[in-house]
C-alpha cells in the first residue's frame, strides 16, 4: 500500500455513491486514483478507482464519456463471471470533487495480498533466496489464463 501518495480529488473520509466510505489512498498511477473504502451497507473492504481525466469535460461529453465507462464495467463484468482471476467491479458511476471535477469511478471487489514485486523485494529483504523458475511459472500462471481468457472473450451475453 502506498499511503504516500496524495489524496488528488479530495476524497478521503467522504461517502461516494451512498455506500462507499473512502478511508485511504491506495495507489496513484498516471491515470487513477486507487482507494480503500469500505462498503457501509455489508462492513466489507472495497477498491475505489477513480479515473483521472487530462481535460475538463462539458456536460454531454461527461455522459458521453460515463456511458463509455459503463460500458467497460460492464464488459469487465462478464469478463469476471467466466474468468475467476479478473477482478469483479461493482458499480460504475461518477462524483464531483470538491473543486467540482468530473471522477469517473469503479467500486471493485477488495483483493488482500502483495504485488508480485512486493514479494520479491521482501524475499531478498530476508536474505532468501531468488525465485525458482517453477515457483515463478506457478505465481504467473493464474495471470497468463486470465489475459488468454480476455484475448478468446467473444464479448458479454445478451438475453
Amino acid at each position: 500500500m502506498d499511503e504516500s501518495s496524495p489524496d488528488v480529488f479530495g476524497i478521503v473520509s467522504a461517502t461516494v455513491g451512498g455506500a462507499y466510505q473512502v478511508q485511504s489512498v491506495v495507489a496513484e498511477g498516471g491515470f487513477a486514483v486507487v482507494y480503500r473504502a469500505q462498503h457501509t451497507g455489508f462492513s466489507a473492504p472495497v477498491a475505489l478507482k477513480c479515473l483521472k481525466l487530462p481535460q475538463r469535460l462539458d456536460e454531454q461529453r461527461q455522459a458521453t464519456f460515463l456511458a463509455q465507462f459503463r460500458a467497460e464495467g460492464e464488459l469487465l463484468f462478464q469478463l469476471s463471471s467466466g474468468i475467476p482471476a479478473v477482478v469483479r467491479p461493482v458499480p460504475v458511476d461518477a462524483l464531483p470533487a470538491p473543486d467540482g471535477t468530473f471522477v469517473p469511478y469503479m467500486v471493485l471487489e477488495w483483493l488482500e495480498g502483495e504485488t508480485l514485486d512486493a514479494y520479491v523485494r521482501r524475499r531478498r529483504e530476508e536474505g532468501r533466496a531468488p525465485l525458482t523458475l517453477k515457483k515463478l511459472v506457478r505465481l504467473i500462471t493464474p495471470v497468463a489464463r486470465a489475459l488468454e481468457g480476455a484475448h478468446n472473450f467473444r464479448g458479454p451475453r445478451r438475453m
